[in-house]
């Protein structure tokens, strides 16, 4: 989220320099289902007002043309699919959650074992979402541990948008 981006842009720097793709999630996380195409619009270019996007050393966040909608539980409604294209961006949606904000992000023994059986089923090719919490930051190399197990590779969201099969999606 561009609020979260904004206040702390050195975590953010280093993220992207150990390779990881940053999409946009909105400036505020608003609930887009019940919202104008404006307004979604505005949501996920708002930074374009604080000085955004940002850019360090070369690099632009969030990088351009890669967007997943905040509370996206079930299919995104048509409005929040046209916004996105109009502005150029692809959708992200994910298969699987952590759920650790159920847990206010708290790392517990418990709570890891909660959000590992939440996620841990994925399969090569879905994609699972984590937040950047305490509980999820515990949890991730255990789950890259369990993936490589079951012999799946993690990769960008960019490797499995070229990967899609573009004859199901119409691209």
């Amino acid at each position: 989220m561009g609020k979260v981006l904004t206040k702390d842009p050195a975590l953010w720097r280093e993220v992207k320099a150990a390779g990881h793709e940053i999409g946009n999630h909105s400036h505020d996380h608003i609930y887009v289902r019940n919202r104008t195409k404006a307004s979604i619009k505005r949501s996920f270019r708002i930074f374009e007002e604080v000085d955004y996007p940002l850019v360090f050393d070369g690099e632009t966040f969030p990088e351009p043309g890669l967007a997943r909608v905040p509370f996206a539980e079930g299919p995104i409604n048509q409005l929040v699919q046209e916004a996105l294209y109009e502005l150029g961006d692809k959708q992200v949606h994910w298969l699987r959650d952590s759920y650790s904000w159920a847990r206010d992000g708290f790392d517990s023994p418990r709570n890891r074992e909660y959000a590992l059986a939440k996620i841990e089923n994925l399969a090569q090719g879905e994609i699972g979402v984590m937040h950047f919490t305490a509980l999820d930051l515990a949890i991730l190399p255990l789950l890259l541990e369990i993936l490589a197990e079951k012999g799946l590779t993690n990769v960008p969201f960019s490797v499995l948008w070229a990967a899609r099969d573009k004859s199901y999606y119409g691209y």
